[in-house]
């Protein structure tokens, strides 16, 4: 399960983030926070280009991003609070380091497109990340199997786990393969087209369990990495992650 969640966001709403953390404590979410104390209060109500004129902020300046860098690297997912809008120079920093890691990135509220597009989801309070905080699957497959794909989802979600479906070798689908915990490869027809096989190689270089629902007769040297060959059902990708009633590993 995703057990750790680091919140990213600017000083000038340090109140609400700070409320924000200590809700997601309250329901037994491991959370981190930037570390905004010991610092003049007025600093935090001022741009970061007018908190860098003053000499002690700018001398600690790189401590303090340094040391946050290292909580989005210890977390599992990542969690933008940009209250109003606020999307400074340093939550923008660390929202990509985020997605360089390849962590799920949730936000308060929409951020600008570009990053918007590698957002799971606007999430606006606490209690409404924790289905967020199971298990990663991704289900790769042709686009023309997203019915399928959501009676497969939605069986996922009963058992506590986060589905991730994927067609096509898009940006946003390539940060979703890196949020990974475990590949599925939904191939009813036995084939693996062109972009199947390239999310697969994504797949395989991540070093997580790939399964698949059926071996392709042609493309071989893709079948040596599902283990088992073949998962036909929902039950059957359960029994293989050991999951019990209440979708824990």
């Amino acid at each position: 399960m995703k057990r750790s969640v680091v919140l990213c966001g600017s000083q000038q709403k340090k109140e609400g983030l700070y409320k924000f953390y200590d809700d997601l404590t309250a329901l037994g979410i491991a959370a981190l926070k930037p570390d905004f104390e010991g610092r003049d209060p007025r600093l935090h109500l001022l741009e970061e280009s007018e908190r860098i004129k003053d000499p002690i902020y700018r001398q600690h300046l790189e401590s303090f991003v340094r040391a946050h860098l290292e909580r989005i690297r210890g977390a599992d997912v990542c969690f933008i609070y940009n209250q109003d809008g606020k999307f400074g120079v340093n939550t923008r920093l660390e929202f990509d380091y985020a997605r360089r890691l390849g962590k799920p990135i949730f936000s308060l509220l929409p951020l600008p497109a570009y990053q918007q597009e590698y957002v799971e989801a606007v999430v606006e309070e606490p209690k409404h990340l924790l289905p967020w905080l199971g298990e990663y699957i991704a289900i790769l497959s042709a686009p023309h199997r997203v019915n399928e794909v959501s009676e497969w989802q939605e069986a996922l979600r009963i058992k506590g786990l986060v589905p991730l479906a994927i067609y096509d070798t898009s940006p946003r689908s390539l940060h979703r393969l890196s949020t990974a915990d475990v590949f599925y490869v939904y191939n009813p027809e036995s084939k693996l087209h062109e972009d199947l096989v390239a999310l697969l190689g994504g797949a395989v270089a991540h070093g997580r369990p790939v399964y698949a629902y059926d071996e392709d007769p042609v493309e071989v040297c893709c079948n040596s990495f599902f283990h088992p060959r073949r998962v036909r059902k929902p039950d059957d990708l359960f029994a293989l992650l050991h999951l019990n009633g209440n979708g824990t590993v």
